[in-house]
């Protein structure tokens, strides 16, 4: 088959065969969140649904992995993409696409980044919400330290870069305001031009270490204990980003519990070689919870000995 035939032939394969039909057939239903369709990635073990479907094809928000409908019958089924193709002629998957219009969401609508707007929900962090920190063990001197506040239905993490605000996210409070979709939501405006927390890291003297995990909740267990952090979601740590660490005598990786942590701490070692690599206990405790990251390490074990060394 000549190299033109073969293309036309994906380009052929690919308009006929819908991502969502296809993906409900090989991994199982997929639940629609806002205009996107989910279903647990069949590459990693995930708790909640992150392999997204799209039109075009798929990505894994866990892992990852992403490809289009040939990529995903070829690494299921472990074919080449001749084979792949065949395989995907014989299933017999429906060409007509689903309609892929984004259902109007029912979210709080987002403003805009503004230190006014910032010292506005730090003013509603009242004794409820300390209260509700407290119980987990974060003391109120850190929540005032990383300017944490609280928008009456959503936790409000300031990003701050050199003492500028240039980002803020919005996480779901399922505990004081339950029910809430999507889990994040940033204000306008905000740009996220280094990992969460790194003015920890340009303090006179700076620290001789600080960890670096995968969420913001594990800064402020870390600062409880004395420790400087920086947290970034899996796969997200750019290259750029070792030179804002690079005054740092010892980094310490700490990963989540999942495959995707794992191999998200394996890229980061490889941009900052001299790093070392810790992760949490990976166990269950009596009650059933999973202790996943360095956060819930401070709060289900209220035990940090698994650090020791660091």
């Amino acid at each position: 088959m000549a190299a033109g035939d073969l293309t036309q032939l994906i380009q052929d394969v690919k308009a006929q065969t819908d991502p969502v039909t296809l993906i409900e057939r090989e991994v199982g239903p997929v639940k629609r969140k806002g205009g996107v369709f989910f279903v647990h990635c069949p590459f990693h073990d995930d708790s909640d649904p992150s392999f997204a479907v799209y039109p075009e094809g798929y990505k894994c928000y866990g892992c990852g992995w992403h490809g289009d409908v040939i990529d995903l019958v070829a690494e299921l089924h472990q074919l080449d993409i001749r084979a792949a193709i065949d395989l995907l002629g014989g299933l017999g998957i429906d060409p007509t696409p689903r309609p892929y219009d984004k259902p109007r969401q029912q979210r709080e609508d987002a403003p805009g980044l503004s230190p006014a707007t910032l010292k506005s929900y730090q003013a509603r962090m009242g004794q409820r919400e300390y209260g509700y920190w407290r119980v987990l063990g974060i003391p109120g001197a850190v929540l005032d330290y990383f300017k944490i506040g609280h928008s009456g239905r959503r936790w409000v993490f300031p990003w701050v870069y050199r003492g500028v605000p240039v980002a803020a996210k919005l996480r779901r409070d399922d505990t004081l305001a339950p029910g809430l979709e999507p889990k994040y939501i940033s204000l306008k405006g905000s740009r996220y031009i280094a990992p969460y927390a790194i003015d920890q890291l340009y303090t006179s003297p700076p620290p001789e270490r600080a960890l670096i995990c995968e969420d913001e909740k594990s800064v402020l267990a870390a600062a409880a204990h004395g420790w400087a952090a920086i947290s970034t979601p899996a796969h997200s740590f750019k290259p750029e980003w070792v030179e804002l660490v690079i005054h740092i005598t010892d980094i310490v990786i700490v990963p989540d519990n999942d495959d995707a942590g794992q191999q998200s701490a394996r890229k980061i070692k490889g941009m900052i070689s001299r790093a070392r690599v810790v992760a949490p206990p990976n166990v269950y405790t009596e009650d059933g919870q999973h202790v996943k990251d360095l956060f819930d390490a401070h709060v289900l074990l209220q035990d940090m000995r698994w650090l020791d060394g660091f």
